[in-house]
């Protein structure tokens, strides 16, 4: 059986340097950079790949299948599954990793106290009812813009949680079928909702809302996981949605905004999506050379099946705020590169000209939620911070690089951009036993 490469015992972080002036001009360290989050490289077939993620997500999936239990009990995620697998919305290479990751939870040299049936029932947990508790709050904003210089798509990821309690890097290189691809997600997760594939295709996830009609189906984690996984052009991920639906199957009761991104060819769209609706957009032109699309959380060209949002909820009016100050900034910049992805993510002035970062703003730290960590994905690379990056990038410079899976090259590693590289000791069977959460 494959094993996780050495990379995953990286922790992603910065440590730059800063320019004093105190009489003569003097070079001092930065402070050290907040936490990082784990990058984990997995190989194998599918339930190979599940395996290692059980084994190394260990603790963290226990704690986070612990949390879901006070939400939704193991029974409920049973029958959810099981109605999802009767009607053909689990495709089998998932049942397979989910049945892998309940494997490798439950190994002798992992667990002494958890079987494979209750190890199951935990990773269906990660897996369907975590993406119901992400679905209850609109936030998030997403653009992908190309031009001379690129093409790139660049994601914050707002909520309550720190990237650091949740967030891993994730590269899968699975060697029976499917394209390799790096995800940002959580541990155990088996979906895919801020991806890039070895094809060149990305894809970033938002919740999109209202979404009328709700229906118990599919979450949108799994079904991203599929076209990042399968698909390699933008057309490709839209027919299989398409198809998804008028197939007769559903998705879950929240919506969702997908923003798409070929670095083949610069193709790109905007996917709504409700329960039983797909809608496209494509990226229109921003300037000479220039193409941009982008979205928060709500619709636009509004009717019945994709309805106005409710203007007295105030995650709402951030959607809308949000949405409206990138239709002011993008066509005021003057470069459209990696550092305007970073520009952008760590914009703090809200539409209406107050100064943040507030809820408003779209490096968001408010009532309703923060920013939580930010990503631009490039044609071979990804760039990340964990927190609000407009306070990442002030106190420590631009993250670094990690090349992410070609086709060309199938390895993705933090390059010779980094700075700070240190153990994450919590990899792996040989990490250290600690006490199981009950």
């Amino acid at each position: 059986m494959n094993a996780i490469s050495g990379s995953a015992r990286l922790l992603l972080g910065i440590c730059a340097l800063n320019l004093l002036a105190s009489g003569a001009a003097a070079q001092v360290p930065a402070p050290p950079p907040p936490a990082g989050i784990p990058i984990l490289t997995f190989t194998g077939t599918w339930r190979q790949i599940g395996e290692q993620q059980g084994r190394a997500g260990y603790y963290r999936i226990r704690e986070f299948a612990a949390a879901m239990t006070r939400l939704f009990s193991e029974q409920d995620a049973v029958t959810y599954y099981e109605r999802l697998v009767r009607e053909g919305m689990i495709p089998d290479d998932v049942k397979e990793q989910i049945a892998g990751i309940a494997a490798g939870l439950a190994a002798k040299d992992t667990s002494d106290d958890i079987d494979e049936t209750k190890a199951f029932r935990m990773a269906l947990q990660i897996n369907l009812m975590m993406a119901v508790v992400v679905s209850k709050q609109p936030q998030c904003t997403a653009v992908a813009f190309t031009s001379p210089a690129g093409t790139y798509l660049a994601h914050n990821t707002d909520g309550g949680l720190p990237a650091r309690e949740w967030d891993e890097i994730h590269v899968f290189r699975p060697t029976d079928g499917g394209h390799a691809f790096v995800s940002i997600n959580f541990a155990g997760a088996v979906g895919g909702v801020l991806a890039q594939n070895d094809q060149g295709l990305a894809l970033t996830f938002n919740v999109g809302k209202p979404n009328p009609n709700p229906a118990p189906g599919t979450n949108y984690l799994l079904a991203l996981r599929e076209v990042i996984a399968t698909c390699s052009t933008v057309r490709e991920a839209i027919k299989y949605l398409q198809d998804f639906v008028a197939g007769g199957h559903y998705f879950m009761a929240s919506g969702a905004n997908v923003i798409l991104l070929d670095h083949k060819n610069g193709d790109m769209a905007r996917v709504q999506l409700t329960s039983r609706g797909v809608r496209v957009s494509y990226g229109k032109p921003l300037a000479a050379g220039v193409t941009s699309v982008f979205a928060t959380n709500h619709w636009d060209d509004v009717d019945e099946r994709f309805p106005a949002p409710d203007a007295a909820n105030p995650q709402f009016t951030s959607s809308v705020r949000r949405y409206s100050r990138l239709t002011q900034i993008l066509p005021s910049l003057k470069e459209f590169n990696a550092a305007t992805g970073w520009r952008i993510l760590t914009d703090t002035t809200a539409s209406d000209g107050r100064q943040g970062p507030n809820d408003d703003t779209i490096c968001r730290k408010g009532p309703s939620a923060g920013t939580v960590d930010a990503i631009v994905f490039g044609k071979n690379f990804i760039t990340f911070s964990p927190g609000p990056p407009c306070e990442y990038v002030q106190e420590y410079g631009l993250p670094q690089i990690m090349k992410a899976p070609s086709a060309q090259d199938n390895d993705a590693y933090a390059s010779d951009v980094a700075r700070f590289l240190a153990d994450w000791k919590r990899v792996g069977p040989l990490a250290p036993r600690q006490p199981a959460v009950r």
